[in-house]
């Protein structure tokens, strides 16, 4: 058994003992001690990823005391409720009632999965801000809709825009009545568990659709975009810290292994491959600091989901719009090598 393999144990037999006796203050303690040591290592990295936290200094003491209040909610019972009902909750939700049939790997996944979710919407709340990494995701599937399969167009003295496949546009079923928002979620539902990226998942989307006679095979396109990023984000949350269900050269590793890797090939990438560009005059710090933040995107996207969305992708998640018309002339070589040099590294690190 690896270190690696026999902390995560350790973590998923700690879930378990609380769930099994919440009231247990041994129990409690113990798990609380593991949560709060997670949730600052989820704040850290939210922050790195571009979130804004409601610190004044973001010193390990300030961090803890962030941490302190989301686990405060987190735990909270509130009156005529069940103790804890918010973790409880989530843990029935996912058919656990009786925990100690459960795999502790499955335990420690689930609650880093809820952790993460829990601490971005706390700090929403208390921020006010957007999400970020719904953001992004929007944008990208904005990027993939206005592709050459897809045409998206208004109706006169609407706002709504309609999107479908270009190739149904004289061929679309206007009488029939539109999809329901609950019927598309269930839609991209089941499109996301099928598919490997965005862009594969909004075609499964629109090819189901096609079956469907019953209803128009156009959807507005506000809420395709809503229900897409929702449903990847959820999974994101929940899933996103378990092994990969495709086989790849990730999927041996648990998720803390990863991330250190990941964080640590970031690092290297930036005082070596983007440095040198920089020092040559390829490019300067500040757009180098943008293909690091994209090869950190790209990484995660290979360590959760096991496959990516194509390069350029990325590139226009991380520039500004008036270069993304530059990628071919000016950018494509220095960034697809360090994309392609983040993820030998990140392999490297991996296998050592």
């Amino acid at each position: 058994m690896t270190a690696s393999t026999d902390s995560t144990v350790k973590r998923g037999e700690t879930v378990r003992a609380f769930l099994q006796a919440p009231f247990d203050r041994g129990c409690f303690n113990t798990f609380f001690d593991e949560r709060l040591r997670q949730t600052v290592y989820c704040l850290n990295s939210l922050r790195a990823r571009g979130y804004r936290l409601p610190v004044g200094e973001t010193n390990a003491a300030s961090l803890r005391d962030l941490a302190y209040d989301i686990l405060g909610s987190l735990l909270r019972t509130e009156r005529g409720k069940k103790p804890y009902h918010v973790v409880i909750d989530y843990f029935n939700g996912k058919g656990i009632i009786d925990p100690r049939g459960t795999p502790d790997e499955t335990l420690c996944n689930l609650m880093m999965g809820l952790l993460w979710s829990y601490t971005r919407q706390e700090l929403f709340r208390i921020t006010g801000q957007a999400d970020p990494q719904k953001t992004k995701l929007k944008r990208r599937l904005g990027d993939v809709l206005d592709g050459p399969s897809y045409k998206t167009e208004t109706i006169p003295s609407s706002p709504t825009e309609y999107v479908y496949l270009a190739a149904n546009r004289d061929n679309l079923r206007l009488g029939c009545p539109m999809l329901s928002y609950d019927g598309l979620q269930r839609l991209a539902e089941s499109a996301y568990l099928e598919t490997c990226n965005l862009s594969q998942c909004c075609a499964a989307v629109f090819a189901e659709l096609g079956t469907m006679t019953e209803v128009q095979n156009r959807l507005r396109r506000h809420e395709l975009v809503n229900a897409v990023a929702s449903v990847v984000l959820r999974h994101l949350d929940t899933d996103g810290f378990q092994t990969p269900a495709q086989s790849t050269p990730e999927g041996d590793f648990d998720a803390g292994t990863m991330n250190r890797s990941r964080e640590e090939t970031i690092g290297w990438l930036a005082e070596t491959v983007i440095s040198e560009f920089v020092e040559k005059g390829r490019i300067t710090q500040e757009i180098g600091d943008h293909f690091a933040l994209a090869a950190d995107q790209y990484l995660i996207d290979l360590s959760t989901h096991g496959n990516n969305d194509p390069i350029p992708q990325y590139f226009r998640e991380v520039m500004p719009e008036c270069e993304h018309g530059r990628y071919l002339a000016t950018y494509k070589y220095v960034f697809e090598t360090v994309i392609n040099q983040a993820v030998e590294e990140f392999r490297k690190r991996l296998r050592e």
